[in-house]
């Protein structure tokens, strides 16, 4: 599953919208958490994206192919999205937003016994697999050691662990960016949302010249 890959959701037997299927007292946090969430989910998408051109790119054609400019920023972009990954759907305390968390509430939010059933329905298939599990816990542990603490015994162990510990293949990201875009689109009941932004779609065209 790519990060440009854009799927509808499954629809139910007869699609409603969020004010059909939520309690209305919560359709207001539900829009805005949910609109939270899909902001950090296309900025993971857009610096995949130049993530991967970037470490695509030929950069020892150039003279200056050596210099440490293009690894920082590479560097800088990675730890973002692990950050983000983090942010999104790794975190587990009670008193943040996560997509978990999320989809959790909606289904705590359905209206009625009947909505909550569409509900499960829609969501049913774009769960987290268990090769997304495995790369979220990597991720956790990335995150927790290296980049948003720096852990004393791996800080101070061999550099050889440290580097094995920040092995995630890009690939990996990329999957899972997938996958919680798809689960941010199962539970947009009102409209789709793009995974990025319009610039950096594949289905994008230009008129020529521009």
């Amino acid at each position: 599953m790519g990060i440009m890959e854009i799927s509808e959701p499954p629809e139910p037997e007869s699609a409603q919208t969020s004010e059909e299927l939520l309690n209305a007292f919560w359709l207001p946090e539900y829009h805005k958490k949910l609109d939270i969430l899909w902001y950090q989910s296309v900025h993971l998408h857009a610096n995949l994206i130049l993530l991967r051109r970037l470490v695509a790119f030929p950069f020892d054609l150039f003279a200056s192919g050596n210099t440490p400019c293009w690894s920082l920023i590479a560097n800088a972009l990675y730890e973002s999205c692990i950050n983000t990954i983090y942010r999104i759907v790794g975190d587990s305390d009670p008193d943040v937003i996560t997509l978990r968390q999320l989809k959790n509430q909606v289904m705590r939010e359905a209206r009625d016994e009947p909505a909550r059933k569409r509900i499960v329905d829609r969501l049913r298939t774009r769960d987290f697999d268990a090769s997304f599990e495995k790369t979220i816990g990597s991720v956790r542990v990335l995150r927790n050691n290296q980049i948003g603490h720096m852990n004393r015994a791996v800080a101070l162990g061999p550099a050889a662990d440290q580097l094995k510990m920040r092995d995630i293949p890009l690939e990996e990201l990329e999957e899972v960016a997938g996958q919680i875009h798809l689960l941010i689109e199962a539970l947009s009941f009102d409209s789709g949302r793009p995974p990025t932004f319009p610039e950096y779609l594949g289905t994008v065209s230009y008129p020529p010249g521009d």
